[in-house]
């Protein structure tokens, strides 16, 4: 006889498996959490490199750097439109992930500063491709140096010829021995400009407003900061100004806006014209400067005025005058050789820094002068003016009349907040109730 065997389930049966089923549940979604905040850190990488890779083509293939414009060429910042590009690289990369918000903070944009922003990226670039920065790691850190400042001491003594002979005045004010004693002044820019180039019209008469560049208009700010520059770095940076910009005499046109742009970026002015006669007259004072110097060195031309001096001081009847009258010599000589060393720099020839000595055989052309005057530029405008020229060789030629630096970011943070429904969505209990979470990243160019 055959008997039939029944199963049978225990109620402690039946709670163990409900709970080891629960248990099985919260493993599975622990494991899916856990993999859409992989697949959102995911997404936001590729995000980031979607976006970062829209970066301003002009910036790039003309001037080297990495800029993200925010203006879209709407002709203002759009901040939505960024929004909108990173929210549909989020959503192709993550499908599964709604979107819940995004915001952007901390824009980091070229003019911060003073431009550092801009200048920091400029020698990055240089840096590498130099190879600086394979030894950068080996070599002493090397502070910002403080540089005399030539341009003011210029200026102090440009007078020093009527200031000395404004000691022999009448009590009405009236040189004494104006006739007598060679006439000394230094040539004014106009006759200066005519002896060193002759014929003027040539010069370009190119202009800009200077109310609208960056160093005088109201500029959007960022989270940029201002930073030293050590001595290596400037010339990393002066040598990508004068592979990007051209000089008179370069040879190479390069710009449509303004045709003396090293020149704009030491002096600053408006006028093409004006920035030209202002480096020429820095020049000319350099030499005139040097010259003077020298000749109180050199004891033929000490010898020449002194003789010179004595017979003009002989024939006015007065001895005491035989030095005052020796040092307008000197200078009146130290004038006219500068003029004619100056105009011999404009014609691209190179004279001797200084005539005697360890610089006697350290030849100096137009581009060391600009060197040396690029030096002596203060950081934040060399580099807002450097921004001046791109900003408006841009808007020329790409035909974007309200292209602007101050538009342009390098550097940002992006805070997604996404949101992804519970696999108990289906179940009564849960209501339907789905996550939300935050992830974080910064999206900048790495350089």
């Amino acid at each position: 006889m055959r008997r039939e065997l029944k199963g049978s389930l225990t109620v402690t049966l039946a709670l163990s498996m409900l709970l080891f089923l629960s248990f099985c549940l919260v493993l599975v979604e622990g494991t899916r959490m856990y993999f859409l905040k992989v697949q959102a850190a995911q997404a936001m990488d590729l995000a980031q490199f979607s976006v970062l890779s829209e970066f301003q083509q002009e910036l790039f293939n003309d001037y080297s750097v990495f800029f993200l414009e925010l203006d879209y060429e709407q002709g203002s910042e759009q901040i939505e439109i960024l929004k909108d590009r990173i929210r549909h690289y989020l959503t192709v990369n993550a499908e599964s992930l709604k979107t819940m918000d995004i915001s952007t903070e901390k824009l980091r944009r070229a003019t911060d500063g003073g431009g550092s922003v801009f200048f920091r990226q400029v020698v990055a670039g240089k840096s590498y491709e130099s190879g600086y920065h394979l030894l950068e790691s080996l070599l002493p850190g090397t502070e910002t140096e403080q540089v005399p400042d030539l341009e003011t001491m210029l200026e102090n003594n440009e007078n020093a010829a009527e200031t000395l002979l404004g000691s022999y005045q009448d009590e009405e004010g009236n040189l004494l021995f104006d006739i007598s004693i060679p006439s000394i002044s230094f040539p004014t820019v106009k006759a200066l400009t005519r002896a060193v180039f002759g014929d003027e019209d040539a010069l370009s008469e190119k202009s800009v407003n200077l109310q609208e560049r960056i160093g005088q208009r109201t500029l959007l700010n960022g989270s940029g900061t201002s930073e030293d520059a050590s001595f290596v770095q400037m010339q990393l940076f002066h040598q990508y100004l004068f592979e990007h910009f051209q000089f008179y005499g370069s040879g190479e046109q390069k710009g449509s806006v303004l045709e003396y742009q090293m020149e704009y970026l030491i002096c600053g002015k408006g006028l093409d014209r004006e920035n030209l006669e202002e480096v020429m007259w820095r020049i000319f004072l350099l030499r005139a400067g040097g010259n003077y110097l020298f000749y109180h060195q050199d004891w033929d031309s000490m010898a020449k005025a002194g003789a010179q001096a004595a017979v003009i001081a002989g024939m006015i009847g007065n001895p005491e005058l035989t030095t005052l009258v020796q040092e307008i010599i000197l200078m009146k000589q130290a004038i006219e050789d500068g003029i004619t060393e100056t105009r011999s720099i404009f014609a691209g020839e190179k004279v001797p820094f200084y005539k005697e000595g360890v610089f006697s055989g350290v030849e100096f052309g137009y581009e060391e002068y600009l060197y040396l005057f690029l030096h002596l530029t203060d950081k934040k405008d060399k580099s807002y003016r450097c921004m001046d020229l791109i900003e408006l060789e841009i808007r020329a030629t790409s035909g974007y009349e309200k292209f602007s630096m101050d538009h342009c970011t390098d550097s940002f943070l992006v805070q997604w907040n996404y949101g992804f429904d519970s696999i108990f969505k289906s179940m009564g209990k849960t209501g339907g109730a789905s996550y939300e979470q935050t992830v974080t990243a910064p999206f900048k160019y790495d350089i």
